[in-house]
């Protein structure tokens, strides 16, 4: 059995004057018709409305504890009540009323400490639902304060608490909503704002939290919904894939700020050495400013001779080159260890990629060869950090004149190339790239398709090269058979491929009728 029980507002209006428009507790009806006669007095006719953004629900059933719990609609709560009525009738009991014990933010918090920590984006995982907790309003700012003080208690790495580096999320107030009172209107709200202030594909991958979330809440902690708030979300509609290819002369431009890169370190390296043998440094400085002045004078009278005595190594240069040969992820480089690199087997195993999956790359024998070259005072190698890795790339770029390209776009070059040769299909190219899903090379099948038409081509070029007039084989012109060919007696040394081809005569097919012995007569 379930009742309804309206517990909205008392809305007071008065026509055509909105100043006097008051709203009363559902549980004083008293201090309605009080404002109401002191309205009449004042010669206005004042009339009253009861809201039903508060409906009270109750369910009761024989042996069971009931259920309580609030909704925003009198359709909401009817729908409800319509599915508890259809499970029980299946012999089903499910408690919704847990799930309007507990908002959103709260849930957000039990996610941040129990599923979070097990992902690879953690800590930026981590930092985006802090900040939206904190644009939340206060509730979420102790929500976040209280969750700080629950990872010191357990020892876990606190993330600093300064958001000023970032643009504030809006309309998330529905986060302190019920979980059940919680709808797609609420998401789609938030999706409008966002995409105000920022590109559609940042806030798509917003919407990639939400739904992880919702799916986590439903699937794993099994909180009862009527119908999860994320089915039915309009997401905003971009198109960010890259297609930047590598242009004419590029390639070379870009090993050429490589090795500048390179030289520019060593040559710094040498400026440090020879400073810190140079007569001229005092064993201590009287003030900082001092250490400052007469360092920056010293870097500038040694660094022609540092040019010179400079020893310039392959770091850089040997990075791109993995990245055009290789086609992986910039992290990936930057996290493979010499203990992962089979020079001899010329392969380097990843153990963590971005999808999860191991792979294992092949090492084409020029980047063996820099590999080798490379000096081996760390474990791994590339020991460069990633702002390391942006600051030079940014200085390749402007030694080469080259504006637009991205170390991202290095992989997109590579497989680009392996698919341009024509060798290798979709298959062949997602065990390369080290795609979990084969659509993500839908856009290198026409690199695949061009040069297998070209395949196709020299593979049935032979037909069609001779026909037959007057009861005579003759060649067709498109055999490219010529004149000293046919003259050539036969020679095979002076016989080229296509006459070889064309002037081969194809297999009769064989006969399927069997041959019978004659009947023998009697003479």
């Amino acid at each position: 059995m379930a009742t309804l029980e309206n517990r909205s507002r008392f809305r007071v209006t008065v026509r055509n004057r909105e100043d006097l428009t008051r709203e009363f507790p559902f549980n004083a009806p008293a201090r309605v018709a009080s404002h109401m006669a002191e309205l009449r007095a004042q010669g206005f006719k004042p009339a009253v409305t009861q809201l039903e953004d508060t409906i009270l629900v109750r369910v009761r059933q024989k042996g069971r504890a009931p259920q309580t719990f609030t909704l925003p609609s009198v359709e909401t709560a009817e729908k409800l009540i319509r599915k508890i009525e259809e499970e029980r009738g299946r012999g089903l009991y499910v408690d919704y009323a847990r799930s309007h014990k507990v908002t959103v933010a709260q849930l957000m918090v039990r996610y941040l400490k129990e599923k979070v920590p097990k992902l690879k984006s953690a800590d930026m995982l981590t930092y985006k639902l802090e900040a939206m907790l904190m644009d939340s309003g206060p509730h979420g700012k102790a929500l976040v304060e209280e969750f700080k003080d629950w990872q010191k208690a357990h020892g876990r790495r606190v993330h600093p608490g300064s958001f000023q580096m970032r643009t504030t999320y809006g309309s998330l107030e529905w986060l302190h909503k019920p979980l059940p009172e919680v709808t797609t209107d609420d998401l789609n709200d938030f999706i409008e704002e966002r995409l105000q202030d920022s590109e559609p594909a940042t806030v798509d991958r917003e919407v990639d939290i939400f739904s992880a979330l919702f799916t986590f809440i439903l699937d794993v902690w099994k909180y009862p919904l009527a119908d999860s708030p994320i089915r039915g979300v309009q997401r905003p509609r971009y198109r960010n894939e890259r297609n930047r290819r590598l242009a004419d002369g590029e390639e070379e431009r870009i090993f050429a700020g490589a090795r500048a890169w390179d030289l520019e370190r060593a040559v710094d390296a040498t400026v440090e050495q020879l400073l810190a043998s140079h007569p001229e440094v005092p064993e201590q400085y009287r003030s900082l400013s001092q250490k400052k002045r007469i360092e920056a004078r010293l870097r500038k009278e040694l660094r022609p001779v540092a040019q010179a005595q400079a020893q310039p190594g392959t770091m850089m240069q040997a990075f791109v080159a993995f990245q055009l040969m290789t086609a992986a992820r910039r992290g990936e480089t930057l996290g493979l260890t010499w203990a992962h690199v089979d020079l001899v087997k010329q392969t380097a195993f990843l153990p963590e990629t971005k999808n999860g999956l191991a792979r294992t790359l092949p090492l084409r024998a020029e980047l063996v060869a820099m590999l080798d070259a490379l000096p081996r005072h760390d474990e791994r190698v590339f020991p460069m950090s990633v702002d390391k890795v942006r600051d030079a790339w940014a200085y390749i770029l402007n030694h080469a004149h080259i504006e637009g390209l991205h170390i991202h776009d290095l992989r997109h070059e590579g497989i680009s190339r392996v698919a341009d040769t024509g060798q290798f299909n979709l298959v062949d190219l997602q065990a390369f790239s080290g795609h979990r899903d084969l659509r993500m090379l839908t856009r290198y099948a026409h690199l695949c398709a061009s040069k297998m038409a070209l395949r196709l081509d020299a593979a049935f070029a032979t037909e069609g090269a001779h026909y037959t007039h007057k009861g005579r084989e003759r060649l067709a012109e498109k055999a490219n058979v010529t004149m000293a060919e046919l003259v050539s007696n036969g020679d095979a040394s002076t016989l080229s491929v296509n006459f070889i081809a064309a002037t081969a005569m194809p297999t009769p097919p064989r006969s399927n009728v069997i041959a019978f012995p004659e009947r023998r007569v009697r003479a």
